[in-house]
């Protein structure tokens, strides 16, 4: 939250994205290859997505699936529209 907060403060557009690293259930205690929720907020580009929340249950009713994490930063960085 300050990192939002001081980006709203400076009264320019921004981008963050916001995503954990990978799942790592208890039971196998390690790595699992499940994707993640991500979330990319552009500040000049608000609209709904239709998910209130970030969670894999919520990310997966968007039908969005990115097979290559590092493509996320070229949606993150790509030119709006």
């Amino acid at each position: 939250r300050p990192v939002f907060d001081y980006l709203a403060r400076c009264g320019e557009d921004y981008k963050i994205m916001i995503l954990p690293d990978h799942p790592t259930p208890i039971c196998t205690r390690t790595h699992a290859m499940d994707p993640v929720p991500f979330l990319i907020y552009d500040s000049a580009n608000e609209h709904e997505s239709g998910v209130d929340r970030l969670d894999e249950e919520h990310a997966a009713s968007t039908g969005l699936y990115v097979e290559s994490g590092y493509k996320l930063l070229d949606m993150m960085i790509a030119k709006r529209n």
